[in-house]
């Protein structure tokens, strides 16, 4: 997808239906809740996981309905669900296609996640690269695609690899990047009661 043009049928069809998904997950899963297993949940219980049929929560986070286990995709940051982008000054709901993005790209297909840390991070979420039959990295193609960005620690991506597919979907203006738009963790910091990154 590179254009926003491209997008329109997403944002119609899927856009209220990803943002009610994303919008029951936060409520389900709070600060004090998480899926079973907790934060002692181990690498060899969870990953890697193959042929899964997965929920998607939000623009970057996958859920095991059988185990209930979170699976948070690596290195990518996607716009929060009630989070907007601005395109000639008219609003377009960047959470809401990030998460139907990721509807398409897994809904009813089998999804393999493999964690890429030992442990679960603070929201009980395993970090993992996951890859779908289309896909054979969903954050790498989220990126590349403009409908998320390269995720940073301390001002610096995680993954270098994505962050120069990002310097390419930004210099061809894909996506968020033909838009203005606040990134994610500054969107989370701003309203942080409501988000999770």
């Amino acid at each position: 997808m590179k254009n926003l043009q491209d997008l329109a049928p997403v944002i119609i069809l899927i856009a209220g239906a990803g943002a009610a998904v994303a919008l029951s997950a936060s409520a389900r899963f709070g600060a004090a809740a998480g899926p079973p297993g907790g934060p002692n949940t181990t690498l060899a219980e969870v990953a890697p996981k193959r042929g899964m049929f997965v929920r998607v929560i939000d623009g970057d986070t996958l859920e095991d309905p059988e185990t209930r286990v979170v699976y948070r995709l690596s290195g990518a940051d996607a716009c929060e669900a009630t989070q907007r982008a601005f395109l000639n000054g008219q609003p377009w709901p960047c959470g809401a296609v990030a998460t139907a993005w990721l509807v398409e790209a897994t809904l009813g297909k089998p999804v393999t996640c493999s964690a890429v840390t030992a442990s679960p991070d603070r929201y009980r979420r395993i970090l993992s690269r996951c890859s779908s039959p289309d896909h054979a990295d969903l954050a790498a193609d989220m990126i590349r695609a403009g409908i998320a960005v390269a995720y940073r620690f301390k001002d610096k991506p995680t993954d270098l690899v994505y962050a120069r597919l990002e310097e390419v979907a930004r210099g061809e203006r894909r996506g968020l990047w033909q838009s203005q738009f606040v990134m994610p963790w500054i969107y989370r910091a701003d309203n942080s009661k409501e988000t999770n990154p």
